[in-house]
């Protein structure tokens, strides 16, 4: 990710919108953020992390709110806009968070998006929905980094930078958890944890359910002094000895099913011999009721005869009546009928009336129509004269239109000719205003070659001077360094030298004090010893003389170095010397080329805008003489039009006068002729219509009378025949009504049923006559069968049932609890074999599942998780990396190894760092280093850990870095090599920041943003490229 230009509004200590535009530092990649404390340096980073990632650089900026300008307007949405390259590609995100404004209860102006630039066109299709969600998963996915990963290797906050170097196994862990997302593995334990946790509960289950079923035993099953209940008391556990015992205690059961199996047998079948002799004595008692009761019945049927005579009496009259009800609906049809004709009699006779009356005013219309006969002759003659001239009113027509039209063409022809001409006469105006701006264009062009030649030529020159300039500071640098290390190499080697004087001196007291009387000196071989020596001397050990040559070479080495630096440095100047020389210029003239090169340029940009006007036009200059040419030839043309329509009007004037001499004056034009024969056409039409009408109606009018007078007569002879017929139907039904005994209509209404009400009296009589008969029967045959019977005592029988009864209810129930307890022994057989299976089964897999989580979760004599094992390859692939750079950082002097130790009170170990001291070949905790060294050893981390994570996801590239932190802890030389690191850095590609007050740092970049605070507290930003 690499950013190109940063958008702040209302963001931090920035009131308005401020525009951080990094392409303004050109080829420089390495730049430097310089501002007092509190002017809003580390904003900046703010503002890129919140742009990306929604939150701030730090930990403690993760509050959003707290992101907006407390100098902002209440109407001014905080804003951050960055436009940033990616693989190749632009892209612009845009965050707004909004906030409450004044008189508000809610938040408003909160708005997301992110665009694809393309060409300079926005592209905002690159996601689904501009909402939160969808912009982060899209970011995440273009920069390849999550938020963790980019404050680690990218951005570089306060407070952060140091965290994996010093902190414990513990935060190490938490570190890279989020930074290579190693959660997962961690995951798998405590999915793990879970499984021995449920198998734990399993087999706990299990054995609860082999306690439950113990119970389930002991209560299905009678309690007896027998081998399983001694087990059940026992509560055992061995499974085995619990199966034995129930298969005794089924076979105890087994063997107690026979002896009941007969016991049963026997009382069943007493109790069914005496069931028989109680149904036979219940059956005989039951025939003497039913006796009694139908004796009972015969006696109430003998004392209802008086109403069954009633009944067959009824029906004796009612079915004389049903043979009179045929002529009694004769009767009422006939007088319907008579009715009906009479209304249609009166009918008759009414429209007889009305149609005579209609008949009268159809002959008086049709006597007035006739009258007008010649009035509808006079009218014919006119419309036959008036379509006479009908073909003469339609040439005239035709001729005054195109008389109309020709005129209107003359007219269109002149506007023309005068419209084309002012035109004509414009663009000659332009054209000569365009020709005299091209002159003027090519008289301020024309020193533009010349300036052209001179500029490659002056850049080359200010160029030349210009690093020249550089390598002067490069060789008082390089003079400065090997002056240092000159002096700190003699000092050291001076100090070597007389260390290693006193340590041989006193390596010869030694000797000197070991030495006897008469032995041979080991050196001279002399037997007599004079002492030289005899005051005291401080004692050097030959490790602190080893350690100080040690430090003696690499400070040799170090001053060779700087030597050869300073060799390079000066060589590289005089190249520029003479390169210089050999273009014949001074470092004096520096002033005078860099005025003179400004001067050049500004120039060319100006004649080059000249110059581009110039050619544009010379392109309009053209373009209007083709214009001018073709309005030209358009009015050529325009005018000889006119011409011929003047010409073809004044011939069609002339045909029209001549025509209208032979016009009707009353009738001047076509419509008005037709509008005429139109009128005279309906006048017509409607005397024709009238004549036509009233000889159809008197012709209507007669056949509609004679239809009606017919009609009333047979009416009439209708009416009258029906009245004969209903008087003769009436004599004959009141004759029929007395031969069936009637002597009035009520009485004969009076006898008449319904057939249902016929149907339920004949159904009643037959009842009572079978009723009668059957009982008659039945009562004689039941004297003769009980005679000399006697009914029986049934309590006494019934009580001898129910104790039979009980005796075998209770065997059944002994022998089928029998049956269930041997049953219940089989069941209980096989629940036990499946529960001791399932324990065995589960306290396998539950101590399997045990042994595997407390290996993973760092129950081991490591005491190293899962995850932690997977985090210190990462931590080992981190260190192998950061330690390429610490060792040109320190000198080869330290190298981060990763320690082994455990950590106090038991907990996981692995990811703690030591450093190796090579001055002391000793290992120590990197907790030890000084400042400037913690300094060093982080920023190799951080750059190692890019590398890492870059390996390890191939789409990621790191093009920038920013750093907040640290340099104010290192010391010149550290500081340089420090600044080296990062020149090594921009120079493979990567665009880097640094938040310093060092005044060393900041004038050694080529370029510097400046944070500026105005006097009202709020912060402007300014960039000087060097």
């Amino acid at each position: 990710m690499k950013p190109l230009k940063l958008t702040i509004t209302a963001f931090g200590p920035y009131k308005n919108t401020e525009v951080i535009d990094f392409q303004q530092l050109g080829e420089h990649r390495l730049f430097a953020i310089s501002g007092k404390t509190g002017a809003g340096k580390t904003t900046i980073f703010d503002a890129i992390c919140y742009a990306l990632y929604g939150s701030g650089s730090g930990e403690d900026r993760q509050d959003t709110a707290m992101l907006r300008s407390g100098f902002a307007e209440d109407d001014v949405y905080t804003a951050v806009e960055l436009v940033f390259e990616m693989h190749g590609k632009t892209y612009q995100i845009l965050r707004q968070p909004g906030h409450i404004k004044a008189k508000n209860k809610s938040v408003t102006g909160k708005k997301v998006e992110l665009a694809h630039v393309k060409e300079g066109q926005l592209d905002f299709s690159i996601v689904e929905k501009q909402q939160t969600n969808e912009v982060d998963k899209k970011l995440q996915e273009i920069v390849g980094l999550t938020k963790d990963q980019f404050s680690q290797i990218v951005m570089l906050p306060q407070g952060e930078f140091r965290k994996l170097l010093t902190s414990d196994s513990t935060n190490k862990e938490a570190i890279l958890r989020k930074i290579f997302k190693t959660d997962r593995f961690g995951d798998i334990t405590k999915k793990l944890d879970a499984k021995r946790k449920e198998a734990e509960k399993d087999l706990e289950r299990a054995k609860q359910l082999k306690e439950h079923l113990l119970g389930q035993i002991a209560g299905a099953l009678p309690q007896r002094s027998s081998a399983l209940f001694t087990c059940i008391a026992n509560n055992t556990e061995n499974m085995h000895q619990l199966m034995t015992a129930l298969e005794e205690e089924q076979t105890f059961y087994r063997e107690s099913i026979q002896v009941e199996q007969q016991r049963y047998n026997e009382a069943y079948n007493h109790h069914q011999k005496e069931q028989e002799h109680y149904s036979m004595a219940k059956a005989l008692n039951e025939q003497f009721e039913e006796h009694a009761s139908r004796q009972e019945r015969l006696k109430t049927l003998e004392q209802q005869q008086d109403v069954y005579d009633a009944k067959v009496q009824e029906i004796k009259y009612a079915e004389q009546a049903e043979r009179l009800v045929m002529f009694e609906q004769q009767c009422k049809d006939l007088r319907t009928e008579q009715n009906r004709k009479e209304q249609t009699y009166q009918q008759a006779t009414i429209n007889m009336q009305t149609i005579e009356a209609q008949y009268k005013v159809a002959q008086e219309s049709f006597d007035e129509e006739e009258a007008r006969e010649p009035e509808r002759q006079q009218v014919l003659q006119q419309e036959l004269k008036l379509q006479a001239l009908l073909p003469t009113f339609e040439a005239f027509e035709g001729n005054r239109q195109q008389l109309q039209i020709d005129e209107q063409g003359v007219g269109t022809a002149k506007r023309a000719v005068a419209d084309n001409l002012t035109i004509l006469q414009q663009q000659q105006n332009q054209l000569q205003y365009v020709t005299e701006k091209i002159e003027q264009y090519e008289e301020q062009v024309a020193p533009f070659a010349d300036y052209l030649q001179q500029l490659p030529k002056l850049r080359e020159q200010v160029a030349l001077l210009a690093q020249v300039e550089k390598y002067e500071r490069a060789v008082a640098s390089a003079e400065q360094a090997v002056y240092v290390a000159d002096h700190q190499y003699q000092d050291n080697k001076q100090t070597l030298q007389q260390l290693e004087q006193q340590w041989i001196a006193s390596q010869a007291r030694i000797l000197a004090a070991q030495l006897k009387e008469g032995d041979p000196c080991p050196v001279c071989g002399s037997t007599t010893h004079q002492i030289t020596h005899n005051e005291q001397l401080e004692t050097i050990e030959e490790a602190q003389l080893e350690l100080l040559r040690a430090k003696s070479k690499t400070d040799e080495r170090t001053y060779f170095e700087k030597e050869a630096t300073l060799k390079s440095a000066k060589i590289l100047l005089q190249e520029a010397i003479e390169q210089i020389d050999a273009n014949h210029i001074s470092q004096g003239q520096q002033t005078e080329l860099n005025a003179a090169l400004q001067h050049v340029e500004k120039q060319v940009a100006l004649l080059k805008v000249v110059n581009d006007q110039l050619a544009v036009s010379r392109n309009e200059q053209k373009s209007q003489r083709e214009r001018t040419e073709q309005l030209q030839e358009k009015q050529t043309k325009l005018e000889h039009y006119l011409a011929e329509q003047q010409k073809a009007l004044t011939k069609q004037q002339v045909i029209v006068e001549e025509q209208q001499k032979h016009i009707p004056e009353n009738l001047e034009t076509l419509q008005a002729l037709k509008q005429a024969i139109a009128d005279i056409g309906v006048q017509k039409n409607a005397l024709q219509t009238a004549w036509q009408a009233s000889q159809q109606n008197l012709q209507s009018a007669k056949e509609a009378a004679s239809n009606a007078v017919m009609a009333e007569e047979l009416a009439k002879k209708a009416y009258e025949e029906i009245q004969v017929s209903l008087n003769e139907k009436r004599e004959q039904f009141s004759i029929s009504m007395k031969e069936a005994g009637f002597e009035s209509y009520q009485a004969y209404d009076a006898a008449k049923r319904s057939m249902m009400e016929m149907e339920t009296l004949r159904k009643a009589c037959s009842d009572y006559v079978l009723q009668l008969h059957t009982l008659q029967i039945q009562i004689a045959e039941g004297t003769k069968q009980l005679n000399g019977k006697e009914k029986k005592n049934l309590a006494l029988l019934e009580d001898s049932l129910e104790r039979l009864r009980e005796t075998y209810e209770e065997a059944f129930n002994t022998l089928q609890r029998t049956k269930g307890f041997a049953q219940a022994c089989g069941d209980f057989k096989v629940k036990v074999k499946e529960t001791a299976e399932e324990i065995q089964l589960l306290e396998k897999e539950a101590g399997r599942v045990k042994e595997l989580h407390a290996l993973l979760n760092g129950q081991n004599v490591k005491k190293l998780s899962f995850e932690r094992y997977i985090q210190i390859n990462y931590l080992d692939k981190i260190t192998a990396a950061a330690n390429i750079r610490l060792y040109h950082l320190s000198n080869g002097q330290f190298e981060l190894r990763r320690s082994d130790r455990l950590e106090k009170h038991a907990k996981q170990s692995g990811l703690g760092l030591d450093v190796y001291d090579a001055y002391t070949d000793q290992i120590r905790d990197v907790k030890t280093l000084s400042g400037g060294e913690k300094f060093n050893a982080s920023l190799s981390l951080a750059l190692g850990m890019a590398d890492v994570i870059q390996s390890f996801q191939g789409n990621i590239r790191i093009d920038t870095m920013f750093i907040d932190e640290g340099f104010g802890s290192l010391d010149e030389e550290a500081l340089n090599k420090a600044i080296d690191t990062l020149i090594d850095l921009q120079e493979s590609g990567r665009m880097i920041g640094v938040i310093s007050h060092v005044a060393e740092l900041k004038a050694s970049m080529p370029a510097v943003l400046h944070v500026e605070k105005t006097l009202s507290g709020h912060s402007k930003t300014r960039f000087e490229v060097k």
